[in-house]
């Protein structure tokens, strides 16, 4: 007969030491299906001007509980029905903003664009929303584009009204240009709020070596004033100054893009592992007891493992989206991309639409912990027609 203390047992067995009873199950991240599907329909039924596929991928959720989509290299445009693009607009920068399950390129004023005479390009860094405005970080970059040439340059501060969206203003920081091989710190990487404080993230890049590795760099404002650089104070390594010259280098490896997180009683600096591969599809968490670290790699859990570097693509710029995230979870994006076909004709991301679009991960706190290691990631299937002939140019 099945007694009360029997039952207790059971319970106990199940409550205590799960696991001496049956296996237990650890904790993985995997994709957010609901929102890669909200995006690929969205990309899929693009008409002429409205976003198709983009890198990039950061977020900002607005007073109103709408959010803000800011995207980099952006194709729009139709798809055709085999799912490839042609005749499809690029920009160098987008906006997307999100109500409810609807999806809304933004066309006026966008891309934002350096000022007249200021050579170069924009990509989306971090934003937030103060002072009733919405401030977006953009990194200006340089160069033909081509095999990954292009270099960093300066960072600037734009400024969209609320709710219109219209852009009002471009401010290029003023920047130092630093030592030979080195580029200017592009602030605004990620931005985290945490107390009286914002923290403001950003790296320098080392051009003298083939793998052009980035460093972390921690800044802070007054909540609020973010936009009044000179109230800025600067890590440097041993406390807080307001000279940015004394900026500290710390010994972070970082990717261009990343995000963080509070998670438990800590912190989480997300990043792609950076890498000279980019074919390297581990996305770490650099974990911390503070908003400015130390972040180190002993201290640090591979939280997922991006499926698509199996079919020969690659991915990079992991960032957080805490507006989508609860119930015991964080959402994280990545840009998957692609490069020629031999070298010779249309990108790969024109033939399959599909490939350059963020893809989201769903990933649980309890990931988020010294040592550990996501399982090994399935690969992903390549939509029929990929490998056709492709015609010299």
């Amino acid at each position: 007969m099945f007694r009360a203390r029997d039952a207790a047992r059971v319970l106990a067995c199940a409550t205590l030491v799960l696991g001496a009873c049956s296996p237990a199950k650890d904790p993985a991240a995997v994709s957010d299906a609901a929102m890669n599907s909200r995006w690929t329909r969205a990309g899929d039924a693009a008409g002429p001007g409205q976003w198709s596929g983009a890198d990039g991928t950061s977020s900002v959720r607005l007073p109103d509980g709408r959010v803000a989509w800011f995207f980099s290299d952006t194709y729009l445009g139709p798809v055709n029905p085999d799912g490839s693009r042609s005749g499809a607009g690029f920009v160098r920068n987008s906006l997307v903003v999100q109500d409810g399950d609807r999806l809304t390129t933004v066309p006026a004023d966008t891309p934002v664009r350096p000022p007249l005479g200021t050579p170069g390009w924009y990509w989306a860094g971090a934003g937030h929303v103060e002072g009733g405005k919405l401030v977006e970080f953009y990194h200006r970059l340089n160069g033909s584009g081509a095999d990954f040439d292009f270099t960093e340059q300066g960072v600037a501060l734009a400024t969209f009204s609320l709710p219109g969206l219209r852009l009002e203003s471009v401010r290029e920081l003023p920047q130092a240009w630093p030592a030979p091989a080195r580029t200017p710190v592009m602030w605004g990487a990620a931005l985290f709020d945490e107390g009286s404080w914002t923290y403001v993230y950003g790296y320098r890049g080392h051009l003298d070596r083939l793998d052009r590795p980035k460093w972390l760099y921690v800044a802070r404002a007054p909540r609020g004033h973010v936009t009044d650089v000179p109230s800025w104070r600067y890590d440097t390594g041993t406390g807080w100054s307001a000279d940015p010259s004394r900026a500290a280098e710390l010994p972070t490896p970082v990717d261009s893009g990343f995000g963080m997180a509070r998670v438990g009683d800590g912190y989480a600096l997300v990043t792609r592992r950076p890498s000279a591969d980019l074919g390297d599809g581990a996305m770490i968490a650099y974990l911390a007891g503070s908003p400015a670290g130390p972040f180190r790699e002993a201290d640090s859990a591979v939280i997922y493992r991006a499926p698509e570097v199996s079919s020969g693509w690659f991915v990079y710029q992991a960032r957080v989206h805490p507006e989508l995230g609860g119930h015991g979870r964080i959402v994280m994006s990545y840009n998957v991309n692609t490069t020629l076909v031999d070298g010779q004709c249309v990108p790969q991301n024109l033939r399959q639409a599909s490939v350059y679009r963020p893809r989201f991960v769903s990933v649980p706190l309890g990931v988020f912990r010294r040592g550990y290691a996501a399982p090994p990631a399935r690969g992903v299937t390549v939509g029929p027609g990929w490998f056709r002939t492709c015609p010299r140019l």
